[in-house]
C-alpha cells in the first residue's frame, strides 16, 4: 500500500511541479506526502498489533490493547468511535492532500496542455488518480483479519468493490475536465465544470465511512456493533445515492443531450447503482424508523404507568 501511495503521490507531484516550475511552493507537496506516509505506516502498524492481540484468545485483547483510544481520552467509548480510528483518520488526511493536488491541477491550465501523445498525458493522470481505489482496497484489507466467508469478510469484499467502482466513476467524470481526452461538440458551461470538480473531490472522502464501519467495534461488543450496522447502512447508501449515482447520472445525461459527449457506459452504472441502492436503502430506512418508534414507545410506557397510578390516588382521595 505504501508503495502504491508513493507512486501516486510522486506522479501527481511531477504534474504540478512541471506546470509550476518557477515556484518553489509546489515542492511542499512532498512534505505533505511524507507526513501522510508516516500516518499510513502508523495505521498499518497499529492495525497489525491490534488484530495480532485479538487473535490471542487467552487474553482480553481489546481491554488490554495499549494503543486503544480509551487509554488516551477520558470517558472515551471505543464502541462509539472505533478501536482503530486511525483507519478512517488516515484516509481523511490522505484524501485531503489528494483533493488539494487535484484542485491545483484542474483549476489551472494544466489539463488543457496535456497531450495524449506523451507519457505524462491525460491518460496517465487518470490512471494515477484511479490508484486511490487500490490504496483504499489495501487499507481496508489491513483492517480485515476475519475468517473466510464471515460477515466481516463479506463486508470488506463488497465495500472494496463498491468503493473501487465509485472511484473509477469519479475518475471517468473528471475526464470531462480534460478537453483533449474527451470527444464533444461544444464546451460545457464553467459552472458545470466547477460542480463536476466539487462532486468528484467530495466523493474521494466517502470511503472514510466504510473504514469507520470497519474499526467501529471491538469483537467483544458484537451486540452493540449489530445495533450500529443498520444506521450506518442507511447513512452510507443515502450519501452514495445523493452524492454519486444521482448527480452523476444527471450530469452525464446533460452532457450527452446538450454536448453530444459519449457517456453511455457509466450512465448505465449510475442507473444500476440507483436501483441497487434504493432496493437496500428503503427497507433499511423502514426498519430504522420502526426501531426508533419502538424505542420511543418503551420510553413512554413507564411514564404512562406512573400517570395512571397518580390518577388512581386522586380518585381514591389520597393526596
Amino acid at each position: 500500500m505504501l508503495l502504491v501511495f508513493l507512486v501516486q503521490a510522486s506522479v501527481l507531484n511531477y504534474y504540478i511541479i512541471s506546470h509550476y516550475s518557477q515556484s518553489t511552493l509546489a515542492y511542499w507537496w512532498f512534505a505533505a506526502d511524507f507526513i501522510c506516509l508516516f500516518v499510513f505506516a502508523g495505521t498499518l502498524t497499529v492495525a497489525f498489533r491490534y488484530f495480532s492481540r485479538a487473535a490471542d484468545r487467552t487474553r482480553r485483547s481489546t481491554d488490554e490493547f495499549s494503543l486503544s483510544p480509551a487509554n488516551f481520552i477520558s470517558g472515551y467509548s471505543p464502541s462509539d468511535w472505533g478501536v482503530l480510528p486511525l483507519g478512517y483518520i488516515s484516509w481523511i488526511f490522505y484524501a485531503a492532500i489528494l483533493i488539494g493536488k487535484l484542485s491545483v491541477i484542474f483549476k489551472s491550465e494544466l489539463p488543457e496542455q496535456l497531450s495524449p501523445n506523451y507519457l505524462f498525458g491525460p491518460q496517465l493522470l487518470q490512471v494515477t488518480i484511479a490508484l486511490s481505489a487500490v490504496v483504499f482496497l489495501l487499507l481496508a484489507e489491513s483492517h480485515n483479519w476475519a475468517s473466510h466467508r464471515s460477515d466481516r469478510y463479506q463486508f470488506v469484499v463488497s465495500t472494496c468493490a463498491h468503493s473501487g467502482m465509485a472511484v473509477l466513476d469519479t475518475v471517468s467524470l473528471l475526464a470531462v475536465l480534460m478537453p483533449k481526452s474527451t470527444v464533444r461538440e461544444t464546451e460545457p458551461p464553467e459552472v458545470l465544470m466547477d460542480l463536476i470538480l466539487g462532486l468528484c473531490l467530495v466523493n474521494l472522502l466517502l470511503p472514510a465511512l466504510a473504514l469507520f464501519r470497519l474499526g467501529l467495534s471491538e469483537p467483544s461488543a458484537e451486540e452493540k456493533q449489530k445495533r450500529l450496522v443498520l444506521p450506518f447502512n442507511v447513512l452510507n447508501d443515502g450519501v452514495h445515492f445523493l452524492l454519486v449515482d444521482l448527480p452523476f447520472l444527471v450530469i452525464r445525461s446533460y452532457l450527452w443531450a446538450g454536448h453530444n459527449q459519449h457517456t453511455s457506459l457509466f450512465m448505465m452504472k449510475n442507473i444500476l447503482g440507483i436501483l441497487i441502492t434504493a432496493r437496500s436503502l428503503l427497507p433499511d430506512l423502514y426498519a430504522l424508523c420502526k426501531r426508533h418508534k419502538e424505542k420511543e414507545r418503551k420510553v413512554d410506557e413507564p411514564v404512562q404507568g406512573e400517570n395512571l397510578l397518580e390518577l388512581k390516588k386522586i380518585e381514591n382521595g389520597d393526596h
